[in-house]
């Protein structure tokens, strides 16, 4: 008698799925309010990531004369390094927007694309690899590779995190493989070495990202650098 009366009840309530709608008439309005709060707390802090930035490219270029930046490239800017927290990669981004700015973002649109998927071990390991290419004389500096032992003792990496990142960048273009020229001149530049010669590509995302900071007298700390 009581099965009766129970499927009576449910049946009455609209079925199978009344006991769902009662839990989002009971959850819903403080679901909306997490909802609207956690908003709004992540609005707070890209608007905090971005007034990093800004005032890092203030401390780069002051009150230079600027160009405008096409709509499509400030939107993806905008929304891609508003997301980064890491100081590192806000000076990054912060050389980048001066460089848009003052040399212009013409022809280099696609910087945006590949510094948002950088990673911060992997832009320290950049930096090292771009800072170390800016030494060398301009016959050279095609020619800069950081070593795999190097790497992985400099930023105390394990060699699956060394791979990792090796293969990362290598995806994004701002590293190259070895080519055959290199494997003749130095026989340790085996493909299981995963030297990381830099890229022509990445030369010029060097010059936009990095050498504004060296500029102005090498820029930030290098962490896992000691």
């Amino acid at each position: 008698m009581t099965d009766e009366k129970d499927n009576e009840v449910i049946a009455g309530n609209g079925g199978d799925k009344w006991w769902e709608r009662l839990l989002y008439q009971m959850l819903a309005p403080s679901a909306r309010e997490l909802g609207y709060h956690f908003k709004e707390r992540v609005a707070q802090w890209r608007m905090k990531n971005l007034a990093k930035i800004e005032a890092k490219k203030q401390q780069l270029i002051g009150d230079a004369k600027t160009r405008a930046v096409p709509t499509k490239t400030a939107i993806e800017f905008v929304d891609a390094a508003s997301m980064v927290d890491d100081e590192m990669l806000q000076t990054l981004w912060a050389n980048l927007l001066c460089q848009y700015l003052v040399v212009g973002a013409e022809k280099r649109e696609s910087f945006v694309g590949i510094l948002r998927q950088l990673t911060p071990l992997e832009a320290q390991i950049f930096k090292a690899l771009y800072e170390k290419q800016r030494k060398l004389k301009p016959e050279w500096q095609q020619r800069a590779w950081l070593g795999k032992d190097e790497v992985m003792e400099r930023f105390n990496l394990s060699e699956d995190d060394y791979v990792v990142a090796h293969q990362d960048m290598l995806r994004i273009g701002i590293i190259s493989r070895p080519t055959e020229k290199y494997l003749m001149r130095y026989e340790f530049f085996t493909p299981r070495n995963y030297t990381m010669p830099i890229s022509e590509m990445g030369v010029a995302f060097g010059d936009y990202v990095i050498a504004p900071s060296l500029a102005r007298g090498g820029g930030e700390p290098e962490k896992g650098a000691d």
